[in-house]
């Protein structure tokens, strides 16, 4: 690679994050959905559709959103985390997910939805 190359690169580089500020993604959902959509992209690539995914991206995020911002300091209320926790790996496990894979999955978005709703 050469510095015009690399030049070439970080301008794009530069484009994707200009655009992520201001909302867009290349997968076209919301900045707040698209780490959600990575994830299971990640781990289903090849075998689900990517508009299956997005489509459980949206879900998963708007159910986390739906029982997370009713509550204040949510993330220190441990049998609430739980209950968030069941009623996901369910959700998951009804879209014939594996156990490994929607356990996983649970793990990751919990996580995720802590730094987003802090």
């Amino acid at each position: 690679m050469n510095i015009y190359e690399l030049i070439e690169k970080l301008y794009e580089t530069r484009e994707d994050l200009v655009k992520k500020v201001e909302g867009q993604t290349k997968s076209g959902l919301s900045s707040e959905q698209e780490p959600f959509y990575n994830k299971l992209f990640e781990v289903f690539e090849g075998q689900k559709d990517e508009d299956e995914l997005k489509s459980i991206a949206v879900e998963f995020h708007q159910f986390i959103e739906e029982r997370v911002t009713t509550l204040r300091d949510w993330t220190s209320k441990t049998d609430f985390k739980r209950k968030l926790n069941e009623d996901l790996k369910i959700i998951l496990l009804k879209k014939k997910m594996f156990m490994s894979d929607a356990s996983m999955l649970v793990g990751y978005f919990t996580a995720l939805a802590e730094v987003q709703y802090r």
